[in-house]
C-alpha cells in the first residue's frame, strides 16, 4: 500500500490564512516602534546640540544662540523649530544671526515633516546661553522654557517634552499636555 507524504489544498490554505493574520498584527506594532524610533532620535539629537551650545557658551566665554533656520544663514521669526537650527556666537546680544556672529552648527530639519518641534513662549524664537553657560533671554532675563516634539499620533504619551530649567539643564519627560507648550 502506498502512502502519500504531502499537505493538502485545505491544510495549505489554513497555513496561508494563519500566517497571514500573525503578519497582520506584527505590522502595526512593528510602525509604532518605527515611530517612537524617530521620536527619540529627534529629542536626543536636539539635547545633544542644546547641550553642546551651552558648553561652547561656557568654553568661549560669550553668548551663544540656537534659533530655528532653514539655511543656517538667517533666523526664522515663525518659530517653526522642525525646520531646522543653527547654533552660533551671538557677538552682538542680538538673538538673531548677523553678518558678524560665529556659525558654528547647522542641523537639518526633519524631513517629511513627520515631527512638529514647538517652543513655550520663552524660547519659541530662539535659546541663548551666556558666558556662564545659564540660558537668558538677551535683555538678560531668566529664559527656561519647554520644547514640544509631537508625530501624527498628537498630545498625549506619545509626544515628548524637554523641559530647560533657568540654570541651563535640559530634563525630558514622555507625554504632552498639547503640541504647542
Amino acid at each position: 500500500m502506498k502512502v502519500n507524504s504531502g499537505f493538502t489544498l485545505l491544510e495549505l490554505l489554513i497555513v496561508i490564512a494563519i500566517a497571514f493574520v500573525l503578519i497582520s498584527l506584527a505590522v502595526p506594532t512593528f510602525s509604532l516602534i518605527i515611530k517612537d524610533n524617530r521620536m527619540i532620535v529627534r529629542v536626543n539629537n536636539f539635547i545633544g546640540l542644546t547641550s553642546y551650545a551651552r558648553s561652547e557658551a561656557v568654553k568661549r566665554s560669550s553668548r551663544i544662540t540656537i534659533c530655528p533656520s532653514t539655511t543656517g544663514t538667517t533666523c526664522l521669526t515663525t518659530g517653526t523649530w522642525e525646520s531646522g537650527w543653527a547654533i552660533f556666537v551671538d557677538a552682538d546680544d542680538s538673538g538673531t544671526l548677523n553678518t558678524g556672529d560665529t556659525l558654528l552648527k547647522v542641523n537639518a530639519g526633519v524631513t517629511g515633516n513627520d515631527i512638529t518641534i514647538r517652543g513655550s513662549a520663552n524660547i519659541q524664537s530662539y535659546i541663548s546661553y551666556n558666558a556662564n553657560g545659564l540660558i537668558r533671554k538677551i535683555d538678560g532675563s531668566l529664559q527656561s522654557g519647554s520644547m514640544v516634539f509631537c508625530d501624527d499620533r498628537g498630545a498625549g504619551t506619545d509626544a515628548r517634552t524637554v523641559t530647560i530649567s533657568a540654570v541651563g539643564r535640559l530634563s525630558t519627560t514622555t507625554g504632552a499636555l498639547s503640541c504647542t507648550p
